[in-house]
C-alpha cells in the first residue's frame, strides 16, 4: 500500500515539473524561421528535401507489382483530363474531395518504383506504352503521364519512342 502511495506522489511531482518546464520553454521557444533552421539538417541527412530520391530497402520481390500499379493507373485516369491548349494533364474537378494532382500522382508512383529494381519500372512504362499503342483514340492523357512518369524515374527517352509511334508522343509537346 505504501508503495502505490509513493509512486502516485512521485508520478504527481514528475507531472508538474514537466508542466513548468514546458511554460518556461514556450517562453524562450524559437521564431518559426529560426526553428526551421534547426531542423532542416536533420531532414537532410533524412532524405526528407527530394521526395524523388528517397530509397528504402526491399526484402521481397513483388513481381506482379507493376501490373497492379498500372491497373491502379488505369483507374485513375478518369479522374482527370488533358489539356491540348496547355499541353498538361490536370484535375478533372478542381474543387472536388476526389480530385487528384496527376504531378503528385506521378511522383508517388516514380518514388515507389525506385525500391525495386529497374526492371519493374521498365515493365510498367512498357504496360502503359502497350495501352497507348492499343487504343490510340483515347492517348494523350495516358501519354503524358507516360512521359512525365519517364522522366521522374529517370527512364530514358528511347524506351518510350521505340514503344510508341511518334505520331502520339507528338501531342504531349508544346
Amino acid at each position: 500500500m505504501f508503495l502505490c502511495v509513493y509512486i502516485k506522489q512521485w508520478y504527481q511531482r514528475r507531472v508538474r515539473g514537466e508542466k513548468e518546464k514546458k511554460k518556461n520553454s514556450e517562453a524562450e521557444s524559437l521564431g518559426p524561421g529560426d526553428s526551421l533552421f534547426e531542423i532542416s539538417p536533420y531532414l537532410a541527412s533524412c532524405g526528407l528535401t527530394e521526395p524523388n530520391l528517397q530509397v528504402y530497402s526491399t526484402f521481397k520481390e513483388l513481381p506482379i507489382l507493376p501490373q497492379l500499379l498500372f491497373v491502379h493507373l488505369h483507374c485513375q485516369l478518369s479522374r482527370l483530363t488533358y489539356l491540348p491548349s496547355c499541353v498538361q494533364v490536370v484535375p478533372l474537378k478542381r474543387t472536388s474531395a476526389e480530385s487528384l494532382d496527376p504531378h503528385i500522382y506521378n511522383t508517388g508512383l516514380a518514388t515507389i518504383f525506385r525500391q525495386f529494381p529497374v526492371d519493374y519500372s521498365l515493365e510498367f512504362s512498357d504496360l502503359c506504352a502497350q495501352y497507348i499503342s492499343s487504343a490510340p483514340s483515347t492517348t494523350s492523357l495516358p501519354a503524358h503521364m507516360l512521359k512525365e512518369f519517364c522522366r521522374l524515374s529517370d527512364i530514358p527517352t528511347t524506351v518510350t519512342s521505340n514503344a510508341v509511334p511518334n505520331c502520339i508522343l507528338q501531342t504531349t509537346q508544346p
